[in-house]
Formats: structure tokens, C-alpha cells, sequence
């Protein structure tokens, strides 16, 4: 709470929204949430990129 009301103060900002704000993306950051994903959905190979098809789609009338 310390470090959140100082950080706050460096940047000229002393409002307890801010204060909140900060130590909310502090707790966002150190405890992120993922959740488990079924064997299927688990990606093995990563994507190519081709934006060649993307081209085709532009030049269509």
C-alpha cells in the first residue's frame, strides 16, 4: 500500500481511485488467472502466417 500511495505521489497523482488503480494492476499482475484447456483445444503447431490470402480477397470485384 506503501509503494502504490509513493508511486501515486511521483506522478502527481493523489487520488484514492488512482491509489486503487494501481494496487489493482499490481494484483492483476502477480496472480494471473489462466484456465485449463482441454487436450484437443491445446495448439501443437503454431500458425503460418499467409497474407497472400488476404491479397485475393482484396483484388476480388
Amino acid at each position: 500500500m506503501d509503494q502504490a500511495c509513493r508511486e501515486a505521489l511521483e506522478d502527481g497523482m493523489h487520488s484514492v481511485d488512482v491509489i486503487l488503480n494501481i494496487l489493482s494492476r499490481r494484483d492483476d499482475a502477480t496472480n494471473p488467472v489462466l484456465p485449463a484447456l482441454p487436450e484437443p483445444l491445446v495448439l501443437h503447431h503454431a500458425p503460418v502466417a499467409d497474407c497472400s490470402r488476404y491479397d485475393i480477397l482484396r483484388t476480388r470485384p
